[in-house]
């Protein structure tokens, strides 16, 4: 069984978390104030887009682990 690279990974995360916010946010002004509803399940996706996007890494770092993987070099972001 092979893994998918960090690489692999990052710009899955990357590109899921992107769609899944943009689709949200269209829908959310296609529903206009009904998409603000907590019955409304919009909101609820809205809201788990948003903590999805920080659980096991932010965007930000995503972004730095797919660059670092394109150059084939480390990144230190603590400096």
């Amino acid at each position: 069984m092979v893994l998918p690279s960090v690489r692999d990974g990052s710009i899955a995360k990357f590109f899921a978390n992107e769609n899944t916010r943009k689709v949200c946010s269209a829908a959310l002004q296609l529903l206009a104030g009904y998409g603000y509803n907590t019955e409304d399940p919009i909101e609820q996706r809205l809201r788990d887009a948003g903590v999805w996007g920080i659980a096991g890494g932010a965007m930000d770092t995503q972004k730095v682990n797919i660059a670092a993987a394109l150059v084939n070099r480390r990144f230190y972001q603590r400096h």
